[in-house]
């Protein structure tokens, strides 16, 4: 018997799976060039502040993992042979996973208010607490904690809030964002089958194959931002995804980075950027401010150019991922 037929995984699903993860890969690819081209065109358009000439870069750049994405979700609920049990909440991720984006495209064009963003996923995460049944979550030592209504009512809410507006604020340079919610989802992903809570794959596993498509075009020199179309999509997709697989806690500490980039944003009342105060000629980032950001940390402690300053943040979220996995396996 192989791994996968232990894990309870059908050679169906894991058809479906691989293709829905490569066709939202494919889709993202595809789509995203001729979207940059029209993004331009309307004017839909950011200054790249972490270079010396500051180019003009296509925003809303999230449009194409979010059409990607849903390709391939609906891929795998065709061919997957998921039970109407267990297709129901997918489709209420999805609701949930179009609010975060529109609310993203609606604060690219006209920039929402901070306390909006943080209170509208509240708002979209209902649908999926209507197909919640399972109202418990799985804590190290403790077992099953009981929330009753407080958890489709409150955390389910919350969870989808924190995760987007935390993955959201940890950003602002070429290939961070996507780079980060590739470990996220490819962390959540192991799990998931590891746990053998199978159900949130449809939804991670698209979501891995859609920013892998779009990372081709926001790694330096990046083609198209994500926008908060993107940033604001990606928390709520993987906020999902973790709860359908039933991983609140594990979830909760792998995005202990983004809560700390909270925290430290709180500090100066979210008015402040991660971007450095400015760019030698030879691309090195300079910050000189008061600490506001984990990339202002990195910045202030060594001589880095974008490129490598990304390759820190990512490898170190990869290390924390690694702990995270580590510690769900060794207890079990």
């Amino acid at each position: 018997m192989t791994l996968a037929e232990l894990l309870g995984i059908t050679l169906r699903l894991r058809v479906a799976l691989a293709f829905g993860l490569v066709l939202a890969f494919a889709s993202a690819f595809l789509i995203l060039p001729r979207a940059i081209r029209k993004l331009r065109g309307a004017g839909i358009v950011g200054r790249d502040r972490n270079k010396p000439d500051r180019p003009e870069v296509a925003e809303m750049g999230g449009i194409g993992i979010f059409i990607a994405f849903n390709v391939g979700v609906f891929a795998i609920l065709a061919l997957g042979n998921l039970q109407p049990a267990d297709q129901a909440p997918v489709f209420a991720c999805l609701v949930v996973a179009a609010g975060a984006c529109i609310t993203g495209i609606v604060d690219d064009l006209v920039i929402l208010r901070q306390r909006f963003k943080a209170f509208i996923p509240f708002v979209f995460a209902a649908p999926l607490s209507l197909y919640i049944a399972d109202t418990t979550i799985d804590v190290p030592h403790f077992g099953p904690v009981q929330f009753g209504l407080l958890y489709p009512l409150a955390l389910v809410p919350l969870g989808v809030a924190c995760a987007s507006n935390g993955f959201n604020i940890l950003e602002g340079f070429n290939g961070l964002g996507a780079g980060l919610g590739l470990v996220l989802g490819t962390a959540l992903s192991l799990l998931a089958i590891l746990k053998g809570n199978l159900t949130g794959l449809a939804l991670l596993f698209p979501l891995i194959g859609a920013l892998g498509g779009f990372l081709w075009f926001n790694i330096y020199p990046a083609q198209t931002f994500p926008g908060d179309t993107g940033t604001l999509f990606i928390g709520a997709a993987l906020a999902a995804g973790a709860i359908l697989s039933k991983l609140e806690f594990w979830g909760a500490l792998l995005f202990v980075p983004h809560i700390v980039e909270f925290v430290l944003k709180a500090t100066a009342k979210f008015d402040a950027q991660s971007f450095a105060s400015r760019v030698e000629a030879d691309g090195t980032l300079v910050y000189e401010g008061k600490v506001r950001s984990i990339p202002h940390v990195v910045m202030k402690r060594w001589r880095v150019t974008e490129p490598r300053l990304v390759a820190i943040l990512v490898g170190a979220e990869v290390l924390w991922a690694a702990v995270v996995v580590a510690g769900a396996l060794a207890v079990g």
